[in-house]
């Protein structure tokens, strides 16, 4: 009797090994979790005989290891917000055994050791471990947790306590013009309508996080090797004026550093970016209507008040005139 481990909502099982029988018809296995990724699996068992093999009924279990190891693993790590993308010696020693990288294609910045998606840069930046695919042992890997906007250095099963809390770039982070930019905004064509792409630039193979007002709309997009990134919002957003950020966050969410805004024109038909100078203008620049209005502001308002005035002095000479009228016909 062998058996098996797979995780809910995958076909792929995982061997786990021979049973052991303690009596007639009973047989018994024993789990090493500690062993084994935390999430949540179905086990169960593989019998083997001369009629053939036949699978077992399945049973779900939660595996959640709160092991020293994985602690440790995340000790004396670089801080989050670290976006000097300069690894130091003493992170190089805990985890390639080396102050220096003598094999780039392991140690150096840009490469991906465990295959999690994360290189070593933003590994160190966002103090996840280089070595290890799923640093907190959820089950998921680093790169997939920090896309969907979950934090890789928090476990959780199911419940999403560990979704990010993003501040917003209107209020946090320093403004770093030259390495991060939002460089064009536009309608494209897709098989379901035109849909709205964000491009730009930010450092070569880093997790940036796109900010959308006024929705607000908060999406998270790996740049390449040159830096580069562009996404394509598979929603449409309102016609009208909005405004766009890129943004580094730690695990967390918190913002370290940001482009400057960009304001862009959404219509149906195309979506033009407005420039800083243009936008002043626009928001300095006002209708012949709402002018003319403007300008006769003060004396719509001091007639009114005239009319006012003039409405309580007539009220006040009949109010008079009928007392007075009164008072003749009691004498």
């Amino acid at each position: 009797m062998e058996f098996y481990l797979a995780p809910i909502e995958s076909d792929i099982s995982k061997y786990l090994g021979l049973a052991k029988s303690i009596q007639p018809g009973t047989w018994e296995y024993i789990l090493d979790s500690k062993s084994q990724p935390n999430g949540s699996f179905y086990i169960y068992a593989k019998i083997k005989n001369s009629y053939g093999a036949y699978d077992g009924e399945k049973r779900m279990v939660i595996i959640l290891n709160n092991n020293e190891e994985m602690q440790n693993a995340t000790d004396g790590l670089a801080e989050a917000g670290n976006v000097s993308n300069r690894m130091s010696s003493q992170w190089q020693e805990k985890y390639f055994k080396s102050a220096n990288c003598v094999d780039e294609s392991i140690c150096g910045g840009e490469a991906d050791p465990d295959k999690d998606g994360v290189t070593n840069n933003e590994e160190y930046r966002l103090g996840i471990n280089p070595t290890s695919s799923d640093t907190d042992q959820d089950g998921f890997l680093d790169g997939d947790e920090i896309k969907n906007g979950f934090n890789p250095l928090k476990p959780s099963i199911g419940e999403k306590s560990d979704r990010m809390v993003f501040e917003s770039p209107k209020e946090k982070g320093e403004i770093k013009k030259d390495e991060y930019k939002v460089e064009s905004v536009e309608l494209v064509d897709k098989k379901d309508g035109k849909k709205l792409k964000l491009a730009g630039k930010a450092l070569p193979n880093t997790y940036i996080t796109i900010y959308i007002y006024s929705d607000p709309i908060v999406l998270t997009v790996k740049t390449d090797a040159q830096g580069n990134w562009s996404y394509i919002l598979d929603k449409d957003i309102e016609d009208g004026n909005h405004q766009v950020y890129v943004a580094v966050t730690d695990n967390t969410g918190k913002i370290t550093v940001k482009s400057e805004p960009i304001a862009f024109v959404k219509t149906a038909q195309a979506a033009d970016i407005v420039m800083p100078a243009e936008a002043s203008a626009q928001e300095r620049a006002v209708s012949p209507t709402k002018s003319w209005l403007n300008s006769r502001l003060f004396l719509f308002v001091a007639l009114g008040l005239c009319a006012l005035a003039l409405a309580v002095a007539i009220l006040g000479l009949i109010r008079r005139n009928l007392n007075k009228k009164e008072e003749n016909n009691l004498v």
